[in-house]
């Protein structure tokens, strides 16, 4: 009996031991301020990084496959120590609705700060500002007044919006809004849409891109490819489709005729087109990303996901999302909009992937989820992130690294808001603020 006893309490010190141990480590990782860089990786990567992989420019960059959303605004210390280590391509910023302008701007001027005290490259610095996100800036991102005035008197009206949206996200530091939509105005899309006519969303949205590529330091955005109206439409005829498709189609010859300045890069809608491809929706459709976007139509941009934490993306665990966060990087998205609490998992399985370190049971799953050998799929993520990386290039240079300050607008601002407001009135429009 006294020896049982002395088992008992064998076993329980032991106990003890393991959950001090592991309340430690949780300790360590949610007071993630104080840990080195050095540590830091380890947060993400689960080791010691040795030299040979410090060294390893695909394997350090893999942050950069993703958006990563950002709530809140204020300064996130684990966000300030991934953006120092880990960075990825950008930032979609969710601010609350009551947000000060200055918050804002002190809180990208922060992060920006970092990036170059780091001698990263720059993080795109994103909204999604279509319902009008920001205290005191234009109602929305392009509102249907905008076609029914161009179809009466031209697009001046087009092209005043796209200058005074410019400077609001400019002023922010926003410089990669995911603004735009090209969407045709139909059903759920008609408040947001800037006409049914596919010619007047055209010609207002070049006007637009005209404006980004003058303003400079700001890259234009557009979602939802290859139409989210389409979704809701009964597609019979690919003549149909083509209607629907139009402006994307215009935004992308404007590119190839201006190369040399424009950048342009298309937000991926979540859903399933079967025109295209009948089985997989577009962040999983080869089918769609490759044939269709890049070799028929020419596209050279990013290609970037809707935020995967909607449709059926919010009724998946962890363990379920990163096989398939792989699957779509495979098919052909650039970069991947993911909920901030999914940065380090991702990364951290990515690299893993990259290292063959997955456990057996999860190279089971990214099996069965990509449908190849994970030998096959580890030598095609590199070859892809080596991609990525070229495209994500000449982004990175267009906007260059976003400090803020606080100084007023600029008079040429006002004067162009003077401008607008009358033709505003003389259409019998006003402009909710």
């Amino acid at each position: 009996m006294p020896s049982q006893k002395k088992t008992t309490i064998i076993i329980l010190s032991a106990l003890c031991s393991l959950m001090i141990m592991s309340c430690s480590r949780k300790e360590n990782v949610e007071q993630i301020s104080s840990v080195s860089g050095e540590n830091f990786d380890t947060y993400f990567a689960d080791e010691e990084p040795s030299q040979e992989k410090q060294n390893d420019r695909l394997r350090n960059e893999i942050g950069r496959l993703f958006f990563v959303e950002h709530a809140g605004a204020e300064v996130n210390e684990t966000m300030r120590l991934a953006l120092q280590f880990h960075p990825p391509a950008g930032l979609l910023l969710m601010p609350p609705l009551d947000t000060e302008n200055r918050q804002i701007q002190d809180m990208v001027r922060a992060y920006s700060t970092v990036v170059m005290n780091a001698h990263r490259k720059p993080v795109l610095i994103s909204a999604d500002t279509e319902r009008g996100v920001f205290k005191g800036m234009t109602y929305l991102a392009q509102p249907r007044w905008l076609g029914k005035i161009a179809s009466k008197q031209g697009y001046e009206i087009c092209h005043l919006h796209a200058q005074i949206m410019a400077d609001e996200l400019l002023a922010l530091g926003i410089n990669a809004p995911m603004s735009v939509v090209s969407d045709l105005a139909h059903k759920t899309l008609a408040s947001r849409g800037i006409s049914n006519n596919p010619e007047i969303v055209s010609k207002c949205l070049q006007e637009f891109m005209q404006v980004f590529v003058e303003r400079k330091k700001i890259i234009f955005i557009t979602q939802h490819f290859p139409g989210a109206s389409l979704v809701q439409t009964k597609m019979t005829s690919m003549d149909s489709f083509k209607k629907y498709l139009a402006p994307f189609v215009s935004l992308i010859d404007f590119v190839k005729i201006h190369h040399a300045n424009v950048q342009l890069s298309l937000v991926i809608n979540n859903a399933k087109y079967p025109l295209i491809d009948e089985k997989n929706k577009a962040p999983f459709s080869q089918l769609l990303l490759k044939d269709m976007l890049r070799d028929k139509m020419q596209f050279v941009g990013l290609a970037i996901s809707d935020g995967m934490w909607k449709d059926s993306f919010a009724q998946m665990n962890t363990d379920q999302l990163l096989p398939m966060y792989v699957l779509s990087i495979l098919s052909g998205m650039d970069v991947l909009t993911i909920p901030g609490s999914k940065f380090a998992p991702a990364v951290q399985y990515f690299r893993r992937l990259y290292d063959s370190k997955l456990t057996d049971v999860e190279n089971y799953q990214l099996e069965v989820t990509v449908n190849k050998p994970v030998d096959e799929i580890r030598q095609n993520l590199r070859l892809r992130i080596n991609e990525i990386l070229d495209r994500l290039q000449p982004v990175q240079k267009a906007v260059g690294h976003s400090l803020p300050d606080h100084t007023e607008p600029k008079k040429q601002t006002a004067e162009i808001n003077e401008r607008y407001q009358k033709i505003l009135q003389d259409n019998y429009f006003v402009e909710k603020n």
